[in-house]
């Protein structure tokens, strides 16, 4: 599972991570669902696109449904929140020039990560 969400590019008030310097894209991992190869790929990727990457920071966990979760380990997950000022201009809400560019590179990304996983290419 990829669970995709964004975050702002300043933190809000009620997050617990409150360093101004957030990355471009934040992998969140789960100790059971997410295998470091899974992780580790997702970095390399979003790296590889050009991406400034962090892992479980400011934000961490991955969803997994509820019947699954702590139960079945073939149910992998990471999460994948992107920096809005990488497509939007928070201001106004409008998008940035390079905004199908940017969704371009993200989506090349997550299919390759899912082409990857499920061709066994992964090291988990």
């Amino acid at each position: 599972m990829i669970d995709g969400h964004s975050f702002p590019s300043a933190p809000l008030p009620y997050e617990f991570d409150q360093s101004p310097d957030r990355p471009e894209i934040c992998i969140g991992s789960d100790d059971f669902h997410s295998p470091v190869g899974l992780v580790d790929a997702a970095v390399s990727l979003f790296e590889q696109a050009g991406f400034r990457v962090a892992v479980n920071r400011p934000f961490s966990g991955a969803l997994v449904p509820g019947r699954f979760y702590r139960t079945d380990r073939r149910v992998m997950a990471i999460m994948t929140e992107i920096n809005r000022a990488l497509y939007m201009n928070e201001a106004s809400g409008e998008r940035r020039p390079d905004f199908f560019t940017v969704a371009s590179a993200i989506r090349s990304v997550v299919r390759q990560l899912i082409d990857a996983a499920c061709t066994g290419f992964l090291r988990l």
